[in-house]
């Protein structure tokens, strides 16, 4: 038995830009934003969107909105994995996010946010979807998907210049697709 020898070598290159533009009418905020990722390893190359709405209530409260395409690099192992038999494309998600934020008092907020993302691309590995559970060697193939639905609760206080206290509470919905 010569034993394993793992010669792999190589790298990877990721490129990224990000725009933002702010735009304020009257009580209305509009921030609108998009991405560029480019990954030389798998040909990736996407432009993707981010829009969001803030609307100021008061100077302590404003509704804030939110959507846009989240792509997501796999992670290295599982990307340059040399058993995957395909290329893997990125993951992403299409999110949306709708808020409360709220001043308490001057140093203390309180945000309240409910979310909806739709996974795509999400990497299974393939003995999750061959017949045999002991297949664990084969790689992985990125036709998963999924979605999660949440809220989420933050409090979060100023104690002095540099210190802050975080209170959060966090429920989600998550499901993902069983292609088995």
């Amino acid at each position: 038995n010569n034993g394993f020898i793992n010669s792999s070598s190589g790298g990877l290159w990721k490129y990224a830009g990000y725009l933002q533009m702010k735009f304020r009418l009257s009580a209305l905020v509009l921030t609108a934003g998009i991405r560029y990722d480019k990954v030389t390893f798998n040909s990736f190359s996407k432009f993707s969107h981010r829009l969001g709405f803030s609307y100021l209530f008061s100077s302590i409260t404003k509704l804030n909105f939110a959507t846009g395409r989240y792509y997501q690099t796999p992670t290295y192992w599982m990307f340059m994995n040399p058993n995957n038999s395909d290329v893997l494309r990125h993951s992403y998600t299409d999110q949306i996010v709708l808020g409360l934020e709220h001043y308490l008092s001057y140093d203390t907020r309180l945000t309240i946010e409910v979310y909806n993302k739709i996974y795509n691309n999400r990497l299974v590995q393939k003995s999750d979807i061959t017949p045999d559970p002991l297949d664990n060697r084969l790689g992985f193939s990125d036709i998963g998907g999924g979605i999660s639905n949440g809220i989420e609760l933050f409090i979060q206080k100023k104690f002095t210049s540099k210190w802050y206290g975080t209170l959060s509470y966090s429920y989600s919905d998550s499901k993902a697709n069983d292609y088995r």
